[in-house]
């Protein structure tokens, strides 16, 4: 996901990604994002109340704290990484969400998805995103 704002009202977001949510085997999103569309960032509330499904992995972004990666009744847990000169945070998340995707399509298990995380050290250390 990538809410912004400043593009459309929550509501209007929310009523244009439910109906998707379904085609989506992977989602990744922000806690900030998934309390603002639907009030709460608990993975599990949001699989029993049925807006996401048993087969879909809900990859959550926290920033400098990490993220994990929930499914059914599993959760995988990923520190951040610490970035010794942070010039600017813009495209962290979307360089985390890059590597997220490609140790997926490499097959990699999701305990080392956190090659997510060299994207956005590699973000935090330049200007702008890249």
């Amino acid at each position: 996901m990538n809410l912004r704002l400043k593009l459309g009202h929550t509501v209007a977001w929310r009523e244009a990604l439910e109906p998707l949510l379904g085609l989506w085997s992977v989602i990744v999103a922000t806690q900030e994002e998934l309390r603002q569309l639907w009030g709460t960032d608990d993975p599990q509330e949001l699989f029993e109340t049925g807006l996401l499904y048993a087969g879909q992995i809900l990859v959550v972004k926290r920033g400098p704290r990490g993220a994990f990666a929930q499914w059914r009744d599993h959760r995988i847990d990923v520190s951040g990484v610490q970035v010794e000169h942070v010039v600017d945070t813009v495209g962290a998340g979307d360089g985390f969400a890059a590597g997220v995707i490609a140790g997926r399509l490499k097959g990699l298990g999701w305990a080392e998805f956190c090659h997510g995380q060299l994207g956005r050290r590699l973000c935090c250390g330049s200007p702008g995103g890249l």
